[in-house]
C-alpha cells in the first residue's frame, strides 16, 4: 500500500498562490495525483515520504461560518468489506470524537456535542479510498488539529492523517470560492511530478519501516494515558492493542487493589468452595445417587474458576453463590484484575464484568453490544471479532439477587444477537440460557435462597458455592488483618472460644467488623464475646466502636436519643448520628429503586453534606472522583441494607400500627390503603421492591431495640408491650399463609434478629413443618433455625441437600431430637455426624420415628455407632442409610445390636457394597427380626422398583441433560443393585427389572455413540 505523508505550509496573504492552490472537490480525491506549478519564484517546501499505514497532512482551511473539507485518503484493499471498514475522525489533542463510522453506518451517539449536525462523510467515494470529512459552519473554537484513523480490518495496519485546521476571522481572510477549480487551471501550467515523486517515494520506503514502529508506539502510549471509558471508541490497529489498552485501564482504575500488599494478602487467602453439577442432581431416584456429586475444594479466590473449567461443560454457564458478605463480588473482581495484570498465558482472552445494580438503571430497550461498551468502550471496535468466536471470553453478571427484573429463561427461542434490541432482562436471560453467545463462558453471582436461582438453576452446568471461613481460614484472616502474630492469635481465640460469635465470625464481612471492633478498642473484647449474638447486634457494636468515645457498658459511652438530635447538632459526634439517619433514608430509597451510587443530586435532595461523608464516614462509604465530581458508594451492599434498616427502625419502633404496615408490605406484599406511613408510601412506588428485602427485613427486626434506653448505638431495653403483642400476631398470621421456603427462612431470621424471648415463646410452637430441601444453609441460618424452634415440637423436617456438614448437625442436635421425621441426606456428613446421631438416638426424650441419612460418608464405623444406639432406642421405625460407603465391616455387629430393638420396621441399605460375608450378616438380622424389612437390592422394594423404572424410561430421551460421567456411574450402580431376575419370585417385579435393564442398555449405547460423535 502506497500512501503519502505531505506537509504543506501556506500563507493567507500571499496573492501569488491565491488562484493557483485549492483543495479539490470530494469526487476528485479518490485518485489524486501530486501536481505542482513551475517555475516558483517563492520558496516553500513539500516533504514526501512513504509509510506503511501512516499519513500526516498539515493544512490551512477556511474562514468562520463557511464549510471546509478535511482530506483523508487511503489505498483501499481489493477485497475491502464495508462492514469491517472503520473511519474515525478525532480531535488530535483531546481525542474528542468528531465523526465515527463503522459497520457501514455513521454513529452520532459517540460524537462530541459541539460537532453534532455539522459533519458529513461521502459514502459514494469511501470505497474508492476517500475518507474526507466535511465540517460545516466553522467557528473559532474549531481551530486546531484533527486526526483521521482508517482501519480496513481488525488485524491490518491503520492509516492515520493529521489535519491542521486554522479557522480565520472574516475581516482578515481573503479567500475566493471556486467550486470547479480543476476545470479553471490551464493545462499548460500543470505538469505532473514524475521523476521527483518517484525518488522521494523510494527514499520513503527506506525510512518508513523504521519510523512506523516508533510512531505507532508513540500514538498508543499517548492514548493509554486517557480513561478508555471516556475516550473515542475506535482507535486501535488490532485486537491485541485494544485488549492491552483495556487491561491498562483496569490496572489503573483498580490500582489500589492491584498494588496494595494488604489486598494481595487477602486475595491469597484460601477459601472453601463446593462444586456441584445441577444436571446430575434434582430428585433423581432418592436412594441411588451413584456416589454423589460433592467436590469440595480449598482454593484461592483468583483460581476458583479452574475447578469449573476442569470439567467439560456443554454451555459453559457457571453460577457462583454464597451468603451476603461471603466475598462473591470480591472474588470475581480479583479474577479480572489478575487477568489484567498478568502477562503469562491465561484461560481467557478477555474478562468483562456487568453488575446487576448497574443493569437496573437501564430502562429502555438496548443491545448487548451497548451494555458491554458501557463497561469496556476501549474494546468497541473489536467486539464483533471478539464475540465471533467467544470460547475464551468470560462475561460475569454480578449480583443477581439485586436485579429488579424477572428473568425469562423459559421463554420461546428468540432470534437474537449482540445487536438485537431488547429489554435488559431478556438479554440477561438469553445469556444465561445460552441463546445469546452460547460458546462464551457466562459466570453469574448471587446470594443463596433467591427465587431467580431456584427457577433457573437448571441452566447452569456448574455451581460454585463459596462457604464461610473454616477455623483455619479464620486464623489466617486474623493474621492478615492484624499483621501481628501475637495480637492475631489472641483475637482468634476470642472468636472461637465463645459460641455466641463463632458462627458470626465465619462470614468474612462479619469477621471484618469484629476485627475492626477489637482493633479500635481492645477493651471491647469482653463486650464482643457477650453482646453480638446476631448480625444486627454486631453491627450496632461496630458503629459504637467507630463513633463512640467510650467503651461499651461504661459511663463514657455515648448516649443519645433520636429525639434529642435537635438539641446537640453542633457537636460533631451528634452530627454523625444525624447524618447516618439521613444516609439511611437515602439508602432505603436506593434499596427500593435499585440504585447503588450516591450522586451529588441525591445527596442535596436528602440534605447530606458530601464533605462530611468523606471526612467522618470513610470507614463505611467510599468516595469516587472523576472530572472534578464525586459519588459515594458503600463498601458493601449489606452495609447499605443495615443503614437503611436502622433508619426505618428508628422511625416506627414505637408505632405498632405503622410497624405492622411496613412488615406486611415488605414481607407479604400487602399494600396498605390510604396509609400515611412514609416508609410504605416510598415502598409503594417500586412494585419490585419485595424481591430484594430479605437481608433488610431481618436487620430491621434486630434494630427495633437499638436506640432504646437512651443509648443510640446499643440495644439496652426490651420492646414495648404494644409492639411485642403486635409482632406476635403478625408472625402467627404469616405462618398461617402458604409460606414458601425462602419466606420461612426469612421469618426465622426475623425472630432470631429480634431475639425477644417473649415473642419467640409465643410464636415458636406454631412452626410444625420445616422444608428447606436443596437450600444451602449457612451456620448463621442454622443458628436462626435452632433459635426459632426452641419451643416447637416439629413433626417433619426436610434438610436434604442443605450443605449442613458435621458442624451443622452439631448445631441441630437438640432440634433433631425433638422431631418425629428428619431427612438429612446428601449433606457431606461423616463419622462425626454418626456419633452425634447415635447420641440423639440414645436420649430417652428422643422423638425420632423416621430418619433418612443417605448419600453421605458415614462409612462402616459410623454405621456401627448407629447399630449400637438402636440397641437402646425403642422409638425409631424407619431408617435410610443408603449410599454411605458401608461395607462388610459395618455389618459385623448388626445382628447382636438389632435383635434387641423392637420398633425398627424398615432399613434401607441400597448403594452400599457387601460381599457374601456382609450379606450373611444381613440375612442373620432378617432371621432374628422377621418383622424388619431390610432393602439391600432395588428388587427388595416394589415402590423403589417403580421409581427406578420411571426414571430410566425418562433417561432414554433426556440423557443429554445429565453429566456423562455421573450418569455412567449411576447406571452402573443401578445395575449392581438390581440383582438377578432368577432370584425374584414376584412376576411383576421380575418384568419391571427386565424393563429397567433394557432401558439402561439403550442409554449406555446412546452415551457411547454420543462420546464417539464428540471425538
Amino acid at each position: 500500500m502506497w500512501v503519502q505523508n505531505i506537509s504543506i505550509f501556506m500563507t493567507k496573504a500571499n496573492q501569488e498562490f491565491k488562484t493557483r492552490s485549492r483543495f479539490l472537490s470530494p469526487s476528485s480525491y479518490s485518485d489524486l495525483p501530486i501536481k505542482m506549478e513551475f517555475p516558483l519564484n517563492k520558496t516553500f517546501t513539500i516533504l514526501i515520504f512513504s509509510l506503511f499505514g501512516e499519513v500526516s497532512l498539515h493544512m490551512i482551511s477556511e474562514v468562520v461560518g463557511r464549510d471546509v473539507l478535511l482530506p483523508c485518503l487511503f489505498t483501499p484493499e481489493s477485497n475491502l468489506d464495508p462492514e469491517k471498514l472503520i473511519i474515525n475522525w478525532q480531535g488530535t489533542d483531546d481525542n474528542s470524537v468528531v465523526h465515527s463510522f463503522y459497520s457501514n453506518v455513521d454513529h452520532p451517539e459517540y460524537q462530541n456535542q459541539k460537532f453534532r449536525g455539522r459533519t458529513q462523510l461521502f459514502p459514494k467515494v469511501i470505497l474508492n479510498g476517500n475518507a474526507s470529512l466535511q465540517l460545516r459552519r466553522l467557528t473559532l473554537s474549531d481551530n486546531g488539529n484533527y486526526t483521521c484513523y482508517v482501519i480496513q480490518h481488525d488485524d491490518h495496519a491503520y492509516v492515520k492523517i493529521v489535519v491542521e485546521l486554522r479557522v480565520l476571522d472574516t475581516d482578515t481572510s481573503q479567500v475566493t470560492e471556486d467550486n470547479n477549480l480543476e476545470d479553471q487551471i490551464p493545462k499548460e501550467q500543470i505538469r505532473t511530478l514524475g521523476t521527483a515523486a518517484a525518488f522521494f517515494v523510494i527514499v520513503g520506503i527506506g525510512i518508513g519501516i523504521g519510523i512506523k514502529i516508533a510512531i505507532r508506539k508513540s500514538i498508543m502510549k499517548k492514548q493509554r494515558h486517557m480513561d478508555p471509558e471516556r475516550a473515542a471508541l475506535i482507535r486501535y490497529p488490532n485486537m491485541a492493542d485494544a485488549l492491552e489498552d483495556y487491561k491498562l485501564y483496569l490496572t489503573k482504575k483498580y490500582s489500589t487493589m492491584i498494588n496494595s500488599n494488604m489486598s494481595k494478602c487477602y486475595a491469597s487467602l484460601m477459601r472453601t468452595v463446593d462444586v456441584t453439577y445441577p444436571k446430575k442432581e434434582g430428585k433423581f431416584i432418592e436412594g441411588i445417587n451413584g456416589g454423589g456429586s460433592d467436590n469440595t475444594k480449598e482454593i484461592k479466590p483468583t483460581e476458583m474458576l479452574s475447578v469449573a473449567l476442569g470439567k467439560k461443560c456443554s454451555s459453559k454457564r457457571i453460577l457462583m453463590v454464597g451468603d451476603a458478605g461471603v466475598g462473591k463480588s470480591w472474588t470475581v473482581t480479583c479474577m479480572r484484575q489478575e487477568w489484567a495484570s498478568e502477562s503469562n498465558e491465561q484461560p481467557f482472552k478477555c474478562i468483562i464484568i456487568l453488575r446487576f445494580h448497574d443493569l437496573n438503571k437501564v430502562k429502555e430497550k438496548t443491545t448487548l453490544r451497548k451494555l458491554l461498551q458501557s463497561k469496556c468502550s476501549s474494546l468497541s471496535e473489536v467486539l464483533s471479532a471478539l464475540l465471533l468466536d467467544p470460547h475464551d471470553v468470560l462475561i460475569t453478571l454480578d449480583g443477581l439477587d439485586e436485579f429488579h427484573h424477572q428473568l425469562s429463561c423459559d421463554a420461546p427461542i428468540r432470534d437474537i444477537d449482540i445487536d438485537t434490541e431488547a429489554d435488559v432482562n431478556v438479554l440477561v436471560s438469553d445469556l444465561i440460557c445460552g441463546q445469546l453467545l452460547p460458546a462464551a463462558h457466562i459466570l453469574v453471582t448471587s446470594r443463596w435462597n433467591n427465587d431467580q436461582i431456584k427457577i433457573n438453576k437448571k441452566y447452569f452446568d456448574c455451581i460454585l458455592a463459596i462457604s464461610g471461613f473454616t477455623t483455619n481460614q479464620l486464623r489466617q484472616y486474623c493474621d492478615v488483618f492484624y499483621q501481628d502474630k501475637e495480637t492475631a492469635s489472641k483475637m482468634y481465640q476470642h472468636f472461637t472460644e465463645k459460641e455466641t460469635i463463632t458462627y458470626l465470625a465465619c462470614n468474612p464481612l462479619n469477621s471484618y467488623m469484629l476485627c475492626n471492633i477489637l482493633k479500635t478498642c481492645k477493651d471491647y473484647s469482653e463486650g464482643v464475646t457477650a453482646v453480638p449474638v446476631t448480625q444486627s447486634k454486631l453491627f450496632s457494636l461496630f458503629f459504637d466502636s467507630l463513633f463512640s468515645h467510650g467503651t461499651p457498658g461504661t459511663d463514657q459511652s455515648h448516649k443519645l436519643s433520636a429525639t434529642d438530635l435537635e438539641k446537640c447538632k453542633d457537636r460533631p459526634h451528634d452530627k454523625i448520628v444525624e447524618t447516618i439517619l439521613k444516609v439511611g433514608k437515602l439508602s432505603y430509597h436506593y434499596l427500593l429503586s435499585g440504585k447503588h451510587n450516591m450522586v451529588e443530586k441525591d445527596l442535596i435532595a436528602f440534605d447530606i453534606n458530601p464533605t462530611f461523608l468523606s471526612s467522618h464516614l470513610s470507614n463505611l462509604i467510599l468516595e469516587k472522583k472523576w472530572d472534578n465530581r464525586s459519588s459515594f458508594e458503600f463498601y458493601h451492599a449489606m452495609i447499605m441494607e443495615q443503614v437503611a434498616a436502622w433508619y426505618c427502625a428508628d422511625l416506627v419502633r414505637d408505632k405498632a400500627e405503622e410497624l405492622i404496615e411496613c412488615l406486611d408490605l415488605w414481607c407479604l406484599g400487602k399494600v396498605p390503603q390510604n396509609s400515611k406511613n412514609p416508609l410504605c408510601i416510598e415502598a409503594a412506588k417500586w412494585p419490585e421492591h419485595k424481591k430484594n428485602l430479605f437481608s433488610f427485613t431481618k436487620m430491621f427486626m434486630g434494630f427495633l431495640t437499638a436506640g432504646r434506653g437512651g443509648n443510640f448505638w446499643k440495644s439496652a431495653a426490651p420492646l414495648s408491650d404494644s409492639t411485642s403483642q403486635a409482632l406476635v400476631r403478625w408472625f402467627r398470621d404469616w405462618l398461617c399463609t402458604d409460606i414458601k421456603q425462602s419466606e420461612l427462612l426469612n421469618l426465622m431470621h426475623c425472630l432470631f434478629e429480634l431475639h425477644d424471648n417473649k415473642v419467640t415463646e409465643e410464636v415458636s410452637p406454631h412452626i410444625k413443618r420445616i422444608d428447606f430441601y436443596n437450600i444451602s444453609l449457612s451456620l448463621l441460618d442454622i443458628a436462626a433455625l435452632c433459635y426459632s424452634l426452641r419451643h416447637s415440637q416439629v413433626e417433619k423436617m426436610d434438610l436434604r441437600l442443605c450443605d449442613l456438614k458435621d458442624q451443622g448437625i452439631r448445631q441441630l442436635e437438640e432440634v433433631i431430637a425433638k422431631c418425629k421425621s428428619v431427612s438429612i441426606s446428601s449433606n457431606k456428613l461423616t463419622e462425626e455426624s454418626a456419633r452425634i446421631i447415635s447420641n440423639i438416638l440414645q436420649e430417652p426424650s428422643c422423638a425420632l420415628e423416621r430418619l433418612s441419612i443417605g448419600t453421605n460418608h458415614l462409612q462402616s464405623s459410623g454405621a456401627q455407632m448407629i447399630w449400637k444406639a438402636l440397641e437402646k432406642n425403642q422409638r425409631l421405625k424407619r431408617l435410610y442409610l443408603y449410599d454411605n460407603g458401608i461395607t462388610d465391616k459395618g455389618t459385623e455387629i448388626m445382628p447382636e445390636c438389632l435383635k434387641h430393638n423392637k420398633t425398627l420396621e424398615v432399613l434401607h441399605l441400597c448403594g452400599n457394597t457387601f460381599s457374601d460375608c456382609g450379606q450373611r450378616n444381613i440375612q442373620r438380622v432378617k432371621e432374628l427380626r422377621a418383622d424388619l424389612k431390610i432393602v439391600v437390592k432395588i428388587a427388595d422394594d416394589e415402590e423403589l422398583v417403580d421409581r427406578v423404572e420411571n426414571e430410566v424410561t425418562q433417561l432414554i430421551s433426556d440423557f443429554g441433560q445429565y453429566d456423562r460421567e455421573w450418569l455412567t456411574n449411576i447406571l452402573r450402580t443401578i445395575l449392581r443393585d438390581l440383582g438377578d431376575e432368577i432370584s425374584i419370585t414376584n412376576t411383576r417385579t421380575e418384568t419391571k427389572i427386565g424393563n429397567i435393564k433394557q432401558g439402561i442398555q439403550i442409554v449406555q449405547r446412546k452415551l457411547k455413540w454420543d462420546a464417539i460423535a464428540e471425538l
